[in-house]
């Protein structure tokens, strides 16, 4: 076996076993099924190629993922396997034709029934009472979850079967109709939606707080039994006749559902289904076929994540054929406009589509995207809804090609062209000011519960906004004169807004929407400054000196901080919020003279054009070592004469003239001062250098650590000197990798970054 099939191998089960803490875990899939499926698909034909890869720890042989530590774990009575899938007819003809080769039975039964998309759940009962219960996890164990299940009323508390064990199976949905209510009252509440009907379903069920699972719509059906299926076999010898059993319990099996001997019969029930899953009210995406008999299938068995007697044929995505009714631009709060079509409403996956986003204006001339164009739309992974092409031969006459605006729909200012993007720069467009309040409101900024989408509207329209700063002057008669806004509603309101007074630099940061600042960078230029005036006063080669923070980002930072109307906006901001600070700094910022040359070689990428002049125009990495060599330090570098950098640069006079005007320049100077300020001192004098285990390192963390949040092991590190970035570089000193560690582990494989565990950053501190 060849080392690009062990890599490849490696690579399929790091992104496969990281998909799987997305969907089990975060309930928050990163990756489409059908995405899904070819990665597993591919890690099965490698491993049955090379069968000497194979590892009992393979995602290939497991489910799921491990369960979340925010519940108690609960261990199965027996395994919660997967399904094996199919993709074609062919492999369900396949199937069959193998289960009636170990059956030896030409006229074996199978039953078909619907593959719900939702959070499988196993049910346990002792003489009938329900004792337990429990998501699927890894398969062997998941998380507890009784208090919460007690909340849906489909699932019956007390049964008649009274033979103990018994383990009923199932998956808890949420109906579209529901799933619609429930994201209309979270747009409302100023609330984060839910992506699809399967995430809030999963996210509902796995509240710490049962009181809010009871408030959420969710729907029990059940599609199997674990243990005791062997005691109900003088009820149900067969897994439909269980299913049936099962609805005189005060289950509610799915349907509709088929049994034949017939393989042509249960093709057909799959493409009745597929052609009519939109009719139903919830979400499915596959069929599943059993053998239907119990004593056949225990017989049958089954494979290590699998039951042999069971296959899920998985549906294509759904495609969809509407009407393009408009063209809309819709402005973000940096003045970037995105281009939507508004759609006649279509049902995809059974979710209702009035819109799509067409990305760019480039993209709707690429796609030739016109209004009354019939179009054939999906939702990508059954999630995003996108427009796939037009059908030209249904173009209606008179049909003209989309033509976009030059000026702001909003505000009426001319546009501006950055490279794909198109641009609104009126700072006081009235759509850039809504939707940058909209960010400043949200979560992981300023975290402000209760003002949506539907408030914001009313305040702007009242009068009442202008600013962020005039949130913190609302008052509750203000609130009170708009339409359906209740008395507690604005005492809330006004809490949650007196509540986020009190935050810190990093979120406030984030939080004025800078572009290119996101949550990390925010993070660390306020580590970095540890004063918003002392990133205010910042000169632009400072940021040479911030690893991961680019000259695009810079750039943006001096231009937003040089606008008159954000400085009234920070000052207005400073006479309500109080915010952490770290200044003057805790330690002083000790690095070898090494360090100083890496960011000047930098600084012709942040500088304006007259210091670009001034800059010392051949230091290369091979002069630079022959100063770092000479002298000892940064001060003693800037103190010397033109012959003594003569001889340390083997005798360049014309470079060492440039070196000692450069050191001598008034913005030098000033820059100088300002990061001494900030503590930084260059010196090689290791001695003198910051002594913390992780003094100038930057760090990235992926994966789930034990007993630690994302946000404890930031705090340690940072304590430690280091840096914590969000994404992995060339720059990147150390990946902090917990359990299920996924694409990162493998990108810093690729850049050759030092990977640690756990146990080893531990040590590393003690040292």
């Amino acid at each position: 076996m060849n080392k690009a099939i062990v890599t490849r191998i490696k690579i399929l089960r790091q992104q496969i076993t990281l998909a799987n803490r997305d969907y089990y875990q975060d309930d928050a899939p990163t990756l489409s099924d059908a995405e899904y499926d070819a990665l597993l698909q591919e890690l099965q034909t490698l491993e049955a190629q090379y069968p000497q890869a194979r590892t009992e720890a393979s995602p290939s042989q497991t489910v799921g993922a491990a369960p979340s530590k925010q519940f108690a774990p609960l261990q199965h009575w027996s395994p919660m396997r997967s399904l094996a899938n199919a993709f074609s007819e062919q492999e369900v003809l396949d199937f069959i034709q193998r289960m009636k080769k170990l059956t030896s039975d030409d006229q074996i039964a199978f039953s078909g029934e619907l593959k719900l998309d939702g959070l499988a759940v196993n049910l346990f009962y002792r003489q009938g009472k329900l004792i337990a219960a429990a998501t699927r996890g890894d398969g062997e164990s998941g998380e507890n979850i009784l208090a919460n299940i007690r909340t849906l009323a489909t699932v019956p508390q007390q049964i008649t079967h009274r033979a103990d064990p018994l383990e009923v199976r199932g998956e808890v949905v949420m109906t579209y109709a529901d799933f619609n209510a429930l994201n209309e009252k979270q747009q409302a509440n100023g609330k984060k939606l839910f992506a699809n009907p399967r995430n809030a379903a999963a996210g509902s069920l796995r509240q710490l707080d049962s009181a809010i699972t009871a408030q959420r719509p969710l729907q029990f059906y059940p599609h199997g039994i674990g243990v005791g299926a062997e005691s109900l076999a003088t009820k149900a010898l067969s897994h439909s006749a269980a299913m049936e059993w099962l609805s005189t319990q005060g289950f509610t099996p799915a349907a509709p559902r088929c049994r034949s001997t017939d393989a042509q019969q249960l093709l057909a029930y799959y493409a009745q289904m597929q052609t009519h899953r939109s009719d139903l009210a919830f979400s499915i995406d596959g069929i599943v076929y059993k053998v239907d008999d119990i004593a056949l299938q225990k017989k049958i068995g089954n494979v290590a994540r699998a039951p042999r007697f069971a296959i899920a044929y998985k549906f294509s995505a759904e495609i969809v054929t509407t009407v393009v009714e408009a063209i809309d631009l819709q402005i973000g709060r940096t003045g970037v406009l995105t281009p939507v079509a508004r759609l006649k409403p279509a049902t995809v996956g059974g979710v209702v589509v009035a819109n799509a986003t067409l990305h760019n204006i480039e993209l709707i001339a690429e796609k030739d995207v016109r209004v009354g164009d019939y179009v054939e739309i999906r939702r990508a992974g059954d999630v995003i809804p996108e427009v796939l092409r037009s059908i030209r031969d249904k173009r209606p006459a008179g049909a003209t090609p989309w033509q976009p605006p030059t000026q702001c729909p909003s505000c009426q200012s001319q546009l501006r062209r950055d490279g794909r993007a198109t641009r609104c720069d009126n700072r006081h467009c009235p759509q850039r000011l809504y939707t940058q309040m909209q960010h400043f409101v949200s979560r992981n900024a300023m975290d402000i519960d209760g003002i949506g989408g539907i408030l914001l509207e009313k305040l702007f329209a009242a009068g009442y906004l202008h600013t962020a700063a005039d949130l913190y002057q609302l008052n509750k008669e203000q609130l009170l004169s708009l339409t359906l806004i209740a008395e507690v509603s604005a005492d809330n309101i006004l809490g949650a807004i007196d509540a986020s007074r009190q935050t810190t630099l990093a979120r406030l940061l984030f939080a004025l929407g800078i572009a290119q600042v996101g949550e990390n960078a925010a993070a660390q230029l306020a580590q970095f400054f540890g004063t918003l005036d002392n990133l205010m006063q910042a000169p632009a080669a400072v940021y040479a000196f911030i690893r991961d923070i680019g000259s695009e980002t810079a750039a943006s930072l001096m231009h937003f901080f040089a606008d008159p109307d954000n400085q009234q906006l920070i000052i207005a901001l400073q006479q309500e919020l109080k915010w952490q600070e770290t200044f003057p700094p805790a330690h002083s910022r000790h690095y070898p003279l090494a360090h100083f040359f890496s960011a000047l070689a930098l600084f012709k990428n942040y500088v304006a054009e007259r210091e670009k002049a001034a800059l010392p125009q051949g230091l290369g990495k091979r002069a630079s070592a022959q100063l770092i060599a000479a002298f000892a330090s940064l001060n003693e570098l800037q103190q010397a004469d033109c012959e003594q950098l003569t001889t340390a640069l083997s005798g360049n006079r014309t470079l060492a003239e440039q070196v000692h005007r450069f050191f001598n320049t008034a913005y030098y100077r000033d820059l100088l001062l300002f990061l001494q300020q900030l503590g930084f001192i260059w010196n090689n004098d290791t001695t003198a250098e910051d002594t913390r285990a992780l003094a100038g390192k930057t760090v990235v963390i992926t994966g789930t650590l034990a007993g630690l949040t994302r946000t404890e092991a930031k705090k340690i590190i940072t304590a430690a000197g280091g840096t914590v970035t969000g994404s992995i570089s060339s720059n990147t000193d150390y990946l902090l990798a917990g359990e299920n560690a996924g694409s990162k582990l493998q990108k810093a494989n690729a850049l050759g970054v030092a990977v640690l565990s756990q146990q080893e950053l531990e040590a590393l501190l003690r040292t």
